[in-house]
């Protein structure tokens, strides 16, 4: 990136208009003119808590670059900088009989002040939701004209080149829209080009549009007008989250949130976690500083753990980074990096690899590209953040227990139970496409609650290949003669030499996690349903019964095979040391330690260092011990619980 670009003309700034940034704004008054006429404004500060709310609106836009930038007159300061996409902003937004009020970032903040502008991103949210309305600009090209012609085309067209250009397309993307678009009180008013609608009208425009070419089907065939729909379209899904985050205001968090904000872009990274900050808990927001002086690194750990700590969830930790290369200087194990880089990374779904997809549509054919935005949204709330359970009856807590080392924090201190450690690996072939499983593999893998039948379990056997035969075998032998529940008491207890497990398909991962039901899962422990991964549609319908059911039991282990299909890397089945069987992150290893920390749905991997603190390796899946099977068949159990120094 040209660095020169986006570093803005030194200018003086008004001296009569200082502010504190803690209870005071400044609103601009844009003078009535019309045409090219010169810009006039005039800023004046305004307290942020005694003055009446209402009498100004707020600008949401895209700064753009300071190539060919324009001037304004700001308090009779001539030639006062903006960038080009504001200075057209400021032209359709001034009327022509009076003067407009509004207030706008780059204006009403002294960008060259650092301390101001750190105090005052604290205040967006505040300023945003204050306001009588919320303008979004979403620019203008240099072919657009003044007026529509009558026949009703000119806005599709006008916005369409915004798009070709790329300028509309920045607007969505941006990470400050998530305040500047949901704090607003009333729907914004959004202009474009000569054009303005209000909010409701500009999501009908799709539905307009459509309207207008059924009508000129015979008459009108550019190729790039029917481009258009599609846009439309993009825009609609697009803002789903938005709208729905409008309806249920104050009731996020930073985990919930990282759906929208893996869609967004910012120049700085950290502005990704400080754009959301109006829209957080008290507590959540309490943990975090707008710092500008802390490193990237140093803001998403903090982030990371005001989100465990005001949630009590370790939920956020299922985003941290799969690939370690991709991390952010040296960023810790346990941080989320809030850039996602993983979203750029390809997917390997049956026969090639593909780039994410922009949206996914559930449809009712089986997909054989995921996209990871909205699969990991969905993840999120499901698999990792739900409520909370405890693991033992002997240690019923359910909320996280973290802190931050206050001489490093870059450490992150986590409670937890000791309960085992992997000992056998195997990877896991994911090469087989969602779409070729046969009618047997998806009856047997998604149809069969439990492995009780012996028929099916033989059945089972002959779909293995000689590799998973000798698997299914070991895993029989090493279960038979103790129950891995009482080895995880009494370690001495457990197998001592590890074994080659070579590669399996994960079309037959449900086949090896029935063998070790009929060899070691109690009898008393609810039933289980694994469906196939390529019953796509099927398990889409499933658990969306569940949900409204309120029954997830059943449903994670599947869910989890998904979750493990979208890390590159690729997926791991293990054999822990006291027998158990799971799924893991390819880069697990022998001897990885399997804790039950206080506050999450699933085991997670640690690795100790060479210093003897840990690294977090990742969210597992451990069979036989999931929701609430090892509280309700093992009340007895007694895990030694201990302190995680995370790095």
């Amino acid at each position: 990136m040209d660095e020169a670009r986006f570093q803005r003309p030194p200018s003086p700034y008004p001296t009569e208009v200082q502010i504190d940034p803690d209870h005071e704004k400044r609103v601009i008054d844009i003078q009535p003119a019309s045409g090219k006429e010169e810009i006039r404004c005039h800023v004046s500060p305004q307290s942020l808590t005694s003055h009446p709310s209402g009498d100004y609106e707020a600008l949401s836009y895209v700064w753009g670059d300071w190539e060919n930038h324009g001037t304004i007159s700001l308090n009779g300061i001539p030639d006062f900088p903006v960038t080009r996409n504001l200075l057209r902003a400021l032209r359709r937004v001034r009327t022509r009989d009076r003067p407009r009020r509004v207030w706008i970032d780059q204006i009403s903040i002294n960008q060259q002040e650092k301390a101001e502008r750190k105090r005052q991103v604290k205040q967006i949210g505040r300023i945003f939701s204050q306001a009588s309305r919320v303008i979004v600009w979403l620019g203008e090209s240099d072919e657009d004209i003044d007026y529509a012609s009558k026949d009703g085309r000119d806005v599709f067209t006008a916005l369409h080149k915004l798009y070709s250009d790329g300028t509309a397309n920045q607007w969505w993307s941006r990470a400050w829209v998530i305040e500047e678009f949901v704090l607003a009180e009333r729907d914004p008013l959004v202009m474009f080009g000569p054009y303005q609608r209000e909010w409701a009208e500009f999501m009908e425009l799709e539905e307009e549009w459509l309207s207008y070419r059924s009508k000129a089907r015979n008459r009108d065939t550019d190729p790039a007008m029917e481009a258009i729909a599609k846009e439309l379209f993009s825009i609609n899904f697009h803002m789903l989250n938005y709208s729905r985050m409008r309806v249920c205001k104050n009731e996020h968090n930073l985990h919930s949130l990282t759906a929208i904000l893996r869609q967004t872009n910012t120049l700085d990274p950290r502005d990704k976690v400080y754009c959301v900050l109006a829209s957080l808990s008290d507590m959540e927001r309490a943990l975090i500083t707008v710092d500008y002086d802390k490193s990237v690194s140093e803001v998403f750990s903090l982030a990371t753990y005001a989100s465990i700590a005001s949630t009590g969830s370790l939920g956020i930790l299922s985003l941290v980074p799969r690939l370690s290369s991709q991390k952010i200087g040296e960023m810790p194990t346990w941080t989320v990096d809030f850039t996602f880089p993983w979203e750029k990374q390809t997917i390997r779904t049956g026969k090639a690899e593909h780039r994410p997809l922009r949206y996914l549509t559930m449809v009712s054919e089986v997909m054989e590209v995921i996209q990871p935005q909205e699969l990991y949204g969905l993840f999120q709330l499901f698999d990792f953040a739900s409520t909370q359970q405890s693991w033992t009856h002997k240690n019923p807590k359910t909320t996280a227990e973290v802190f931050l080392n206050p001489y490093d924090p870059g450490k992150l201190v986590l409670t937890g139970l000791e309960f085992d450690s992997v000992q056998d690996i195997a990877c896991v072939d994911t090469s087989v496409g969602l779409s070729k499983a046969t009618p047997a593999e998806a009856i047997i893998n998604y149809a069969v609650p439990s492995s009780t039948n012996s028929f099916l379990a033989l059945f089972d056997l002959k779909n293995l290949n000689s590799k998973e035969r000798e698997i299914h075998s070991s895993i029989r032998q090493r279960v038979s003669s103790i129950s891995p529940y009482y080895r995880v008491v009494d370690f001495s207890l457990t197998y001592s030499s590890t074994q080659d497990l070579g590669t399996v398909r994960l079309s037959r991962i449900a086949t090896l996690f029935r063998a070790w039901d009929k060899a070691a899962r109690p009898r008393k422990a609810r039933p289980i349903s694994e469906p196939s991964l390529a019953a796509v549609p099927d398990i889409w319908r499933r658990f969306w019964s569940q949900v409204k059911q309120g029954d997830m039991i059943g449903m994670r282990a599947s869910l989890f095979k998904f979750y493990m299909l979208l890390d590159t890397r690729g997926v791991s089945f293990f054999i822990t040391a006291a027998g158990f069987v799971g799924l893991g992150p390819a880069d697990l290893k022998p001897d990885d330690r399997i804790v039950l920390c206080y506050g999450s749905r699933f085991p997670v991997a640690l690795r100790r260092s060479s210093n003897g603190n840990w690294q977090f390796v990742g969210f597992i899946y451990v069979r036989g011990i999931m929701d609430h099977e090892l509280f309700d068949c093992f009340p007895n159990i007694m895990l030694k619980e201990t302190r995680f120094i995370l790095e």
